[in-house]
């Protein structure tokens, strides 16, 4: 009996060794099985936070898409704009080029023109000294066409007739001077022959019958 109880408690050992050993097994394989379990986890939720920055930079790069899209329509807007403007401007310059020569030929044209009204203007001006020649007697005196033109202060002593000829002339050859160099007169002079006038139209004091 006591070699029985022996083998019995050996097998009893073997067998306790043996499921300790299978035992272990299993806790080695369960514990492997939760790492992976573990890492499997983590892979999954870092792939979840990985797709969801990649949905985030997707919807960012569409707005950029779309920003930059947009800002290129504007641009692309902005050049037919200047490609517009640009000939407008082109075609204004073409005009200003031709009205600045035209200009030119006009203002030459304007100088050619003013120099022949000048040079007419000394002509008709010297064929006045011939029309109505003024000469100087005894160094006071003035006669105009043969007659004499006494000063203010000598007409009550002269003839009448006389000075009312002198004054024609002068009045006449006044007129004509202010009409050739295009200047108007301080004091109109009415022409009438020798019954010419000068009117005083500045100063206020004078009646209407005093002003000629």
């Amino acid at each position: 009996r006591l070699h029985t109880a022996q083998r019995a408690i050996k097998q009893t050992q073997v067998t306790v060794q043996k499921i300790g050993k299978e035992i272990e097994e299993k806790l080695r394989t369960t514990a492997t099985c939760t790492g992976r379990k573990k890492e499997r986890e983590c892979m999954l939720l870092r792939i979840a936070m990985m797709q969801n920055e990649l949905q985030r930079q997707r919807r960012a790069l569409s707005r950029e898409v779309d920003l930059r899209q947009k800002e290129r329509t504007q641009l692309q807007r902005k050049e037919e704009a200047f490609s517009v403007q640009y000939e407008s401007l082109k075609e204004e310059n073409e005009a200003l080029s031709k009205l600045q020569k035209e200009c030119t030929a006009k203002r030459e044209q304007f100088l050619k023109a003013n120099a022949q009204l000048t040079f007419r203007c000394r002509q008709l001006l010297y064929e006045l000294s011939y029309i109505y020649p003024i000469d100087v007697v005894n160094q006071a005196d003035y006669v105009i066409c043969g007659v004499k033109l006494p000063n203010s202060e000598d007409f009550q002593a002269k003839d009448d007739g006389s000075v009312a000829v002198a004054l024609g002339y002068t009045s006449h050859l006044v007129l004509m001077i202010s009409c050739f160099l295009q200047i108007p007169l301080r004091y109109p002079v009415m022409h009438k022959g020798s019954r010419s006038s000068i009117k005083d139209t500045i100063t206020d004091r004078l009646t209407e019958k005093e002003r000629e």
